[in-house]
């Protein structure tokens, strides 16, 4: 599954569901810009969630991917606190002179079933994208739909999850 797919299917979800989904506003935070989360090259689209980037203090689901999106991580925050749970994975940056960022510190050392995933992050390869969500109570609804969905298409849930919820 890749980022697209996982915001079309939230999409589906919503028009599928609007009894419980109809005033609730779901938006691809960068659209479809994706840099490297090592990339902080453009001051407008950082590779990560950087504070006052207006999503950070939100609710919803992201994803951390390959360079290509495709996803290897799907997260959830649910008390307007992207910034919190998307830095708490990578934890602090290590900066290189070329002003790239790198993670050694990362969370997912353990995680990984694929062994090729985790230095993708660790030298700020991978890729994230932010789904926010209006209606906090709404958020684990979609974060088990989507690892749900990811288990009906490639029979296992994405390598860094470990359960559904």
């Amino acid at each position: 599954m890749d980022f697209k797919e996982a915001f079309t299917l939230v999409n589906d979800l919503a028009q599928a569901m609007p009894a419980i989904l109809d005033r609730v506003t779901i938006e691809l935070a960068f659209g479809d810009a994706s840099p490297a989360i090592g990339d902080w090259s453009d001051p407008t689209n950082s590779g990560m969630l950087v504070t006052g980037d207006g999503v950070g203090c939100k609710s919803g689901v992201y994803f951390f991917g390959t360079p290509e999106g495709q996803i290897f991580y799907i997260g959830k925050a649910t008390r307007n606190n992207l910034h919190h749970r998307v830095w708490d994975h990578v934890k602090t940056p290590s900066i290189r002179e070329d002003g790239w960022r790198t993670f050694p510190n990362h969370r997912f050392t353990g995680f990984a079933n694929d062994k090729n995933l985790v230095p993708q992050v660790q030298d700020g390869e991978a890729r994230i994208a932010v789904i926010t969500v209006s209606d906090p109570v709404m958020v684990s609804l979609i974060e088990v739909y989507l690892l749900t969905a990811h288990i009906k298409r490639h029979g296992t849930l994405p390598a860094f999850n470990r359960q559904i919820g």
